[in-house]
């Protein structure tokens, strides 16, 4: 009867120890999962280009995730920013107090954001963000996104030196970005002793823009420079074409336009972008093949991955490490921030389409 009595009481202490053991090992695996807000435009005139992005996310934390080498697990806490300032803000508030950091998406979302994300010292990439005051202005700001004065100096090199004496016109985005990409444009047309023949605007909610692209037209352009982003600009460019216009099409991105109305244009579409290698997305998703919004969200998520990897969850830590990213390896190549915020891609180049849907690179600049 004792040594029965003796068995039942070391089942009963092997039972209770392999269950602290269980919970141990679950709450350790739970400490060890990292989460990062990240403020997407889900919905919205820019939910195509938002999920894009997300769609590059989730390709890198399943790669970062299968690392057996990596103490650290990486999630995302996704909410939707709606393209909009009062959505990013209510989505802070809703995340501050369990993220270390942030990712979010466009310019105009994180401006409504700096201040607080500056007074909670959280820090922040920020994707499809051209804007340059608030990156040097808030030092929590890192971008995963060309700069609108890289974008607009090497088209506007491009425009100068391949499109000299040609009649250009101008059809921007109604932002702060359109009117920074304007200022450089015009600035280097004066230098060669050139004016825009003419100029146009749509906003980024904009489905259609035909009447803005036929004031344009009246002016006979031989090269017209479209810089925007969302349906607006798709609008944009696909009124162009639909007008029957035959000239040049120089534009700030590659989208998904449609492929006929690019097989009837004869003198091409240039747009100018960052030299990627996207081998590993077009592995994961062939559709994501050319797509920047995809490729920074892939890269971003990576970065901001390696940085918690390596410096802990303590946002000011995360801070630093970003601010001390140097030749960080990516499909980009050799990436690295300098202490205002500012990424360094190695390459743009200026591809132009092909009447396949393709692109070919016809011009690398350093």
């Amino acid at each position: 009867m004792k040594k029965l009595l003796w068995v039942l009481v070391v089942l009963i202490i092997v039972a209770f120890g392999g269950r602290a053991w269980y919970l141990h090992k679950q709450s350790v695996a739970e400490k060890d999962v990292v989460k990062i807000g990240a403020l997407l435009p889900l919905t919205g005139p820019t939910a195509r280009d938002g999920m894009d992005a997300l769609a590059g996310m989730k390709i890198a934390l399943e790669e970062i995730n299968r690392d057996p080498t990596s103490n650290t697990k990486i999630d995302i806490w996704v909410e939707d920013n709606k393209f909009s300032v009062p959505a990013s803000l209510a989505a802070f508030h809703k995340l501050n107090n369990s993220v270390p950091a942030f990712i979010t998406f466009g310019a105009v979302p994180v401006n409504g954001l700096a201040s607080l994300l500056k007074a909670n010292h959280k820090p922040t990439i920020s994707l499809v963000n051209a804007e340059d005051a608030t990156i040097y202005s808030t030092p929590e700001i890192f971008r995963a996104w060309i700069s609108i004065s890289k974008q607009a100096g090497v088209i506007a090199e491009f425009v100068t030196k391949n499109f000299k004496d040609s009649r250009i016109a101008f059809l921007k985005i109604k932002s702060i970005d359109g009117d920074s990409f304007e200022n450089v444009l015009t600035t280097q047309l004066a230098g060669i002793g050139q004016e825009l023949v003419a100029k146009e605007t749509f906003a980024v909610t904009d489905i259609e823009t035909r009447n803005q692209v036929i004031k344009l037209l009246d002016k006979n352009p031989d090269v017209v420079v479209v810089y925007g982003f969302a349906q607006g600009y798709i609008a944009a460019l696909n009124s162009l074409l639909e007008q029957g216009y035959k000239g040049a099409i120089i534009t700030n991105q590659d989208v998904q336009m449609n492929h006929k109305l690019i097989a009837n244009n004869a003198a091409g579409i240039y747009f100018g972008m960052p030299n990627y290698d996207f081998s590993k997305l077009i592995k994961s998703n062939p559709d994501l093949a050319d797509n920047l919004f995809a490729a920074f969200g892939y890269e971003g998520m990576r970065i901001m991955a390696k940085v918690i990897q390596q410096n802990g969850t303590d946002s000011a830590k995360i801070r630093e490490g970003l601010a001390n990213l140097k030749d960080f390896e990516t499909g980009f190549g050799k990436i690295s921030y300098d202490e205002q915020g500012e990424i360094h891609l190695p390459n743009f180049v200026i591809k132009q389409m092909q009447a396949d849907g393709s692109a070919k690179i016809v011009k690398e600049s350093e």
